[in-house]
């Protein structure tokens, strides 16, 4: 005689319905051993709480990696030149549109002091002086010009 019962949510399930006796009881889910028990049911008729644990199963050790397509070994003139790829940039969350050229490494952008200034780079710990220091293009158009920097008056 075979029954099959499930587990709730907390894993406690109940066979109901079985004769005094001996029984294997088998317990199996996806991703673990399965465990086989000896029980015996006496004739009380009261249930009896019966505690099993089951082993996580083998568990893969294999990490696919995937490289960019590019290589710029022996090409590149610096270690930030190089391409960020669509995928690369999907996978980020962005918050705000600097950190779109984040994905170069090294390099941080951030908000200059004060509102309605231009963003503020640093490559590498070193500060890029709002853009002149850096070219940055789109689509081969530069979006940032040294004419776009702005500087102190100070009164003397």
């Amino acid at each position: 005689m075979q029954e099959t019962t499930r587990s709730d949510t907390n894993g406690s399930f109940v066979v109901s319905g079985l004769a005094a006796g001996n029984y294997r009881l088998v317990v199996s889910n996806t991703g673990f051993e399965t465990k086989e028990i000896l029980v015996n049911i006496g004739f009380t008729g009261t249930p009896a709480p019966l505690r099993v644990s089951l082993v996580v199963g083998a568990v893969s050790t294999t990490i696919n990696v995937q490289g960019r397509e590019d290589d710029l070994i022996g090409v590149a003139e610096s270690g930030t030149q190089g391409t960020v790829g669509e995928t690369e940039i999907e996978d980020r969350p962005i918050l705000r549109s600097g950190e779109v050229l984040e994905t170069v490494p090294g390099l941080i952008i951030t908000q200059h002091a004060g509102g309605g200034k231009a963003n503020q780079y640093y490559l590498r710990g070193f500060n890029l002086d709002h853009g002149t220091d850096i070219a940055i293009f789109l689509d081969d158009m530069p979006l940032n010009l040294p004419s776009h920097a702005h500087a102190r008056v100070t009164r003397i």
